[in-house]
């Protein structure tokens, strides 16, 4: 990474061949880069060379987790990428021009839509017993997924959520207008964690990527543990959640 980019703290995230990789800078601000699947250079050969993004976009608030999708909205197709900053999200979205993308997609344009805050977010939890209650909480989400629901083109953000030594996802439904967006509660459900390191040092969403939403309503989430390999000097931890 270039030298003024000092950490990369979110989950990488990928539209077709296209991954965006969140990154935070020195000075407060942060940039998000573009990179095509299809067009790396393997490392270690003659021609590589390092940095090989497509497009970088600067912002000059936070990126501690970033979501990617597309949909469909008034015959016109969009990509959406909103972009987590503490418990502020700043929504952006870029019209998709087939042709254009095609020739080169560095082209395309992302402009801000607005924002909003999930401070004091009243949702319901669904507890291990079934029962669901309602609570106030900040969402301050350590990974973040965007999807789409094919029947309706609406937009969902799926929020994980470490809450001690717990893991919890929050779900909302993104409400896109031409210029402000906003989030409605759906759910909060307790993530039970299975094998691996147990504790604030084990596998945890905060380490989780590629968060996507399968058929039979299930959450699939890759996701490694924090530390494990120079503190226990272990082969990589994997886990997996109930749910």
């Amino acid at each position: 990474m270039p030298a003024y980019e000092t950490a990369i703290l979110a989950g990488v995230q990928c539209v077709g061949q296209y991954l965006f990789v969140p990154c935070e800078n020195k000075d407060g601000g942060s940039s998000i880069l573009i990179y095509d699947l299809m067009n790396l250079t393997p490392m270690g050969t003659a021609s590589y060379i390092e940095n090989q993004h497509i497009k970088k976009i600067n912002f000059t608030h936070r990126a501690g987790c970033l979501g990617v999708t597309d949909y469909q909205s008034n015959g016109k197709r969009y990509y959406i990428m909103a972009v987590g900053a503490n418990e502020v999200y700043h929504v952006y979205r870029a019209e998709v021009d087939e042709e254009m993308l095609k020739k080169n997609f560095a082209n395309i344009s992302f402009n801000k839509v607005g924002s909003f805050s999930l401070k004091d977010v009243k949702i319901k939890e669904l507890e291990d017993n079934g029962s669901t209650r309602e609570e106030e909480r900040t969402i301050d989400c350590q990974g973040m997924g965007l999807a789409t629901d094919g029947n309706d083109e609406a937009v969902y953000m799926v929020a994980p959520v470490l809450r001690g030594a717990d893991d919890w996802v929050y779900l909302f439904r993104l409400n896109i207008g031409d210029s402000s967006v906003s989030a409605t509660p759906i759910l909060g459900r307790h993530m039970i964690c299975c094998g691996g390191i147990i504790g604030h040092s084990g596998i945890h969403y905060r380490w989780g990527t590629g968060i996507r939403i399968r058929p039979q309503n299930k959450l699939v989430v890759l996701a490694t543990a924090r530390n494990c390999l120079p503190a226990w000097d272990a082969d990589l931890d994997t886990n997996h959640w109930n749910h």
